[in-house]
């Protein structure tokens, strides 16, 4: 989602974006990581199969990922919700 993306000045000077809120978190106490492979999130950014099939091998793959950036490449371009009714 949009809100993810933090845009800073590089060593450069020139414009970067950064990603952001991956589902992970560091548990100080047990020194381990975790993470969120289920759904999760804003649902308009969502691959259809992270909704209708949420433990299949798919849910957690690459192909999630170019489907929630070109959603957000949508709403870059036009400025409106990719999936306003659903």
């Amino acid at each position: 989602k949009p809100e993810n993306i933090i845009i800073s000045y590089g060593t450069d000077g020139n414009l970067e974006p950064y990603l952001t809120d991956f589902d992970l978190a560091y548990h100080e106490t047990n020194r381990t990581m975790t993470a969120n492979f289920g759904v999760g999130g804003v649902l308009n950014y969502a691959a259809p199969e992270q909704l209708y099939e949420p433990n299949a091998k798919t849910a957690r793959s690459e192909t999630v990922d170019v489907f929630s950036l070109g959603q957000l490449m949508f709403f870059l371009i036009t400025g409106r919700d990719p999936n306003p009714e659903n």
